[in-house]
């Protein structure tokens, strides 16, 4: 999850002619020192007016905030960013020849919400055993709906292909089941492939099912045997997701956040106009730097006061908080 997905239009413009919603009720320019001629005053020629100028500094603070949320989180807890990498399987030696049929054969990838509501599968890339060259398709499904999230076209030699995949699949604090597969009478005679079950947070099982039935999970054969895919997964802790849910909290550190970073669009601006020269470089930064401080303060006192679940995979608790209250 990117934190565009939940914090876009979260602080908003007020007034002009294109005025930008609010989600949170704030809005960056009722912040000290920050207007809508300031922000045109400033604008870059890339950044055409005050919107362009508003939109670069808010994809900005986005990016930062999640970092320093990363980064004082460490303060109270043990933040895991990779809390797996495995393979969902290994090939028979030697191997040994399954015949194609009509159904989609695969490996399921299965986490349980009770680990960790934080976690996202990202799956890498999936190597898939081809008796003959043949062009096709990876499938992915969600099998706790039957929906198919996901279709990676290939084009496979003989042997064992390695196919890109690069995609990444959030629990939402929700047990999240999906399968990958092929169409066995697309691709052929496959390899038998020994699914693995090793992860201490995913499970991974072989499967198959008819592609005449509805893809959800208890509708699948586990055998034990993937049927030449093996997959490599990640599962991160998502801290994006974390803020999201969390985002009432952290409005008003956005909110100062923004301001910094006008301010210092402020500083290094080429343009020249009352904006820009009329206070010495030295005054700005001092400006730019109160923000900044006021920013800190405000991230000190809400991540003192957070209370975040110890789930020993993606947060687990180093000391006790001392409690602290800070008006915006």
């Amino acid at each position: 999850m990117a934190l565009s997905d939940c914090l876009d239009n979260y602080i908003g413009l007020d007034k002009g002619c294109t005025s930008v919603a609010s989600e949170s009720g704030l809005f960056v320019n009722t912040l000290p020192g920050i207007s809508l001629k300031m922000l045109a005053n400033i604008a870059q020629e890339e950044q055409e007016n005050y919107i362009g100028v508003f939109n670069e500094v808010y994809s900005r603070a986005l990016n930062e905030l999640e970092s320093d949320v990363l980064i004082k989180a460490q303060k109270y807890f043990k933040t895991t960013l990779l809390a797996d990498n495995s393979n969902t399987g290994y090939y028979a030696d030697p191997y040994v020849t399954s015949t194609s049929t009509n159904e989609l054969k695969g490996t399921t990838i299965e986490v349980d919400a009770r680990n960790s509501r934080f976690l996202s599968i990202i799956v890498n890339s999936v190597q898939l055993y081809l008796p003959t060259a043949v062009n096709d398709n990876i499938y992915i499904y969600n099998l706790m709906n039957g929906k198919l999230l996901d279709t990676i076209a290939f084009e496979g030699l003989e042997g064992i292909n390695t196919i890109e995949v690069g995609k990444s699949y959030i629990t939402y604090g929700q047990d999240t089941k999906i399968f990958i597969c092929y169409n066995s009478n697309d691709v052929g005679d496959s390899v038998n492939t020994t699914s693995v079950d090793d992860s201490p947070i995913a499970i991974t099982r072989g499967a198959k099912i008819s592609t005449l039935s509805s893809v959800i999970k208890d509708n699948l054969t586990y055998d034990g045997n993937s049927y030449g895919i093996v997959a490599n997964y990640n599962l991160k802790c998502d801290i994006s997701e974390f803020i999201c849910t969390s985002k009432e909290v952290f409005k008003y550190a956005l909110w100062w956040k923004l301001g910094a970073n006008i301010m210092l669009e402020r500083r290094l601006s080429n343009r020249l106009n009352k904006y820009t020269l009329d206070m010495s470089d030295l005054q700005k930064k001092q400006i730019h730097e109160d923000y900044i401080d006021k920013y800190d303060e405000i991230m000190d006192s809400v991540m003192d006061n957070l209370e975040v679940n110890n789930d020993n995979v993606c947060f687990t608790c180093r000391k006790e908080r001392n409690y602290k209250y800070l008006r915006p």
